[in-house]
């Protein structure tokens, strides 16, 4: 593999992550030092959505790995290894957030479902009460055509 595929310490994180405050302009080793326990939790889902792309692609598992130099790989799992304990607690916390934030995208969806639903049956109630009144009226002229025709008689 490359070496312009492999993501070293020294490597910024590509595209979206750049938007990110936590990872801008800054190096996977940058991250790790600042030591702040959502970075290190989005970069390790980084390298696990990384490596699952690769191999969705593929790739063989090894070759996906290497993705990712393997000082990252070491650091990565000696963070996780020594801070284990705040990490699970920030990641219970972070999971939980991230559950209320796709409940809600989800209630929100399903409201703008109903209304969409709603929206169409009014409309189609309108069409067909539009229809019907077209009909009386069309019924209504040419009982009065009818009416005058034969009055005329």
């Amino acid at each position: 593999m490359s070496s312009k595929n492999i993501f070293k310490l020294n490597s910024l994180l590509p595209g979206k992550y750049q938007e990110n405050p936590l990872f801008k302009d800054k190096t996977i080793e940058q991250i790790l030092e600042e030591n702040h326990p959502t970075a290190i939790i989005e970069l390790i889902r980084f390298r696990d959505n990384t490596i699952k792309n690769r191999i969705k692609c593929g790739l063989a598992t090894d070759q996906a790995v290497n993705a990712f130099h393997k000082e990252v790989h070491m650091c990565l799992d000696l963070y996780i290894y020594t801070n284990y304990d705040s990490l699970k607690r920030y990641y219970i916390r972070f999971k939980k957030d991230r559950l209320k934030l796709e409940l809600h995208e989800y209630n929100a969806k399903k409201k703008q479902e109903e209304r969409e639903k709603k929206m169409a049956v009014e409309i189609e109630r309108r069409l067909a009460q539009e229809k019907e009144l077209q009909e009386q009226l069309r019924i209504q002229e040419r009982q009065k055509f009818y009416g005058d025709v034969l009055g005329s008689w």
